[in-house]
């Protein structure tokens, strides 16, 4: 099952149990500054870009928006596609989109695209023939019936008095704020690599050591440091000698 990255294709198709592929290709065409409005309201609105529509309905690309030739070359890939395909594909997709798609299979004139017809609630079934062509059957769907998997739905359970009203819930003192802290002097102290000792995964690319180091090297450092300062504290004694 292919669809567009919008959300109502996305929840047309949330039935069909079969994998599903998003495809950004099959979105419907941009219209603009016209985009949510009524024919109605761009004729209203815009008299000048409705007449111009009307006129090459194929090559009109509405303001900041796209147009049918538009849609048929970024439709391109999407369409090779399906070509290599050996499975059955059911394309949940716009109106314009499926006017493309299905006048590349059916070899319908450009000008003519535009004015395909697909209707709504109605699978438009493809099918190839010996002689090359393309049958198309057109199934209406029943909308009369609940929506597949309405029915069985569970209801959601009911929440508890308590909480479901905010009121009943006790007062919380307000979550302080996470404390940051700098990071300690010792924390990029140079490695040491150790014969048999494996390297530390979090030294960094020049050469330091980040943090976390191995207990091998966090007992040597120990040693060295102690060793370091009994020999400070050794100076230090002989220099108060007389």
């Amino acid at each position: 099952v292919w669809t567009s990255t919008l959300k109502r294709t996305i929840q047309t198709a949330a039935c069909l149990p079969f994998p599903k592929l998003r495809w950004k290709a099959l979105d419907e065409i941009h219209a603009g500054c016209c985009d949510g409005l009524t024919y109605e309201q761009i004729e209203e609105r815009f008299p000048d870009e409705f007449a111009a529509r009307g006129r090459d309905k194929l090559r009109y690309r509405y303001p900041a928006g796209e147009s049918y030739m538009d849609v048929i070359q970024r439709l391109e890939p999407v369409v090779i596609e399906m070509e290599r395909e050996r499975e059955c594909i059911c394309v949940v997709g716009h109106q314009a989109v499926l006017r493309a798609i299905l006048g590349y299979f059916t070899n319908t004139p450009l000008e003519a695209v535009p004015m395909a017809d697909i209707p709504l609630h109605t699978l438009v079934e493809l099918s190839p023939r010996p002689d090359g062509d393309m049958e198309v059957v057109k199934i209406p769907v029943d909308m009369s019936k609940p929506a597949c998997g309405a029915v069985h739905a569970p209801p959601p359970a009911p929440l508890p008095a308590a909480a479901a009203s905010p009121s009943c819930a006790p007062a919380l003192p307000p979550r302080p704020l996470a404390e940051t802290k700098p990071w300690p002097s010792v924390a990029r102290s140079k490695s040491v690599q150790i014969p048999g000792i494996p390297a530390d995964e979090s030294t960094a690319e020049d050469g330091s050591h980040v943090a976390g180091m191995s207990p091998v090297l966090e007992s040597l450092e120990s040693s060295f440091l102690n060793r370091r300062a009994q020999s400070y504290g050794n100076v230090a004694e002989l220099s108060k000698m007389p």
